[in-house]
Parts: structure tokens; C-alpha cells; sequence
């Protein structure tokens, strides 16, 4: 993914949540961004 970061993957979730409803599909997409977040500082969080 390079340089493409948590903020930009949160926000492409976002989006594309945005335009499923176009297609018949219902979507939260602040949810789905927010559980990235969440997944992605757990996983980068230091080990206790």
C-alpha cells in the first residue's frame, strides 16, 4: 500500500460506503471506518 495511510483507508471506506446504496446494498460507512481505526490501533498498539 506504500504510503497510503490509516486516515486515507478509513476515508476510502467511507466513500465506497457511500455509493452502495446505488447499487441495492446498505452500508455504515463511518462505522466501517471507525472499526478500522479501532482494529488498526490495536494492532499497532504496543504489546503490555
Amino acid at each position: 500500500m506504500g504510503d497510503v495511510g490509516i486516515d486515507e483507508m478509513a476515508d476510502a471506506l467511507e466513500r465506497m460506503a457511500s455509493v452502495l446504496p446505488d447499487h441495492g446494498h446498505t452500508a455504515d460507512g463511518a462505522a466501517a471506518a471507525r472499526a478500522a481505526r479501532e482494529v488498526f490501533e490495536a494492532a499497532t498498539a504496543p504489546a503490555r
